[in-house]
Order: structure tokens, then sequence, then C-alpha cells
């Protein structure tokens, strides 16, 4: 309820007064004609050592990963429960832009997310009062 009220609070007054503006400025992200950059799939593509593929291909491998990564994540759920800090990230590895400030968090997450699983797998198989 707190993030929603945070929402209406900043976009309200432009839902209500310009609708249609503030409804297409949500899909200029995804329909401007953006260059491409960034880290990734997408760096070794602009710096020759790769193709530079249409970016509907870049669209369709993020897909591919996103869906690669839900499949994943329902399969091997019990095992890794906290990788989903990391799964959401991933497919911007292949993205047409995919800025450095994307992947600032990704190590860190990545390491939080391992010693969360690591610390939570040690619990489940000593629990308390057992010495291991």
């Amino acid at each position: 309820m707190i993030a929603l009220g945070a929402f209406l609070a900043i976009n309200l007054p432009w839902i209500v007064f310009s609708p249609r503006p503030w409804f297409e400025s949500l899909l200029l992200p995804m329909s401007l004609p953006l260059e491409p950059g960034g880290r990734g799939l997408i760096d070794l593509s602009l710096s020759g050592a790769l193709p530079l593929f249409p970016s509907a291909v870049y669209s369709v491998l993020e897909l591919a990963f996103w869906v690669g990564a839900v499949v994943w994540a329902w399969r091997k759920h019990t095992g890794y429960a906290f990788a989903g800090l990391i799964l959401p990230l991933l497919p911007l590895v292949v993205a047409w832009r995919s800025p450095e400030r994307y992947f600032l968090l990704l190590s860190v997450l990545g390491v939080a997310a391992t010693i969360v699983t690591l610390r939570h797998s040690c619990f489940r198989s000593h629990p308390a009062g057992q010495t291991v």
C-alpha cells in the first residue's frame, strides 16, 4: 500500500490532467530508436568481437534468458531460494542497452545470495543444538 501511495502521489496529477502523454512516456524506453551500448554481449558486438545484430535479436535473447531464468528458478527453487536476487538481472547481460549502472549491485547481490544460501543450507543440515 505504501508503494502504491507513493506512486500515485507522484503520478496522479499527470494521470488526471494528461493521461495520454503520461502513458506514452511509459513506453518511451521501448519505442525510442536508442543506440546500442553498455556491458555484456552488446559490448562484444560494439568492439567488433561479434557481429552487431539488429536490436530485435537482442530482444529475443533477453526474452530467452528471462524464460530460462524463470524455468531454472521453478525447478531449483528449493536448493537456491535466494537466487531470486540475481536472476532478474541476467537478461540484461544480452540486452541491446545495458549500461554499467544496471550491473552495479550484481556482484554484491551475488555474494549476498551465496552467503545466505550457504548459511540457510548449513542451518538446515545442522539444526540448533547440534555441533558441527
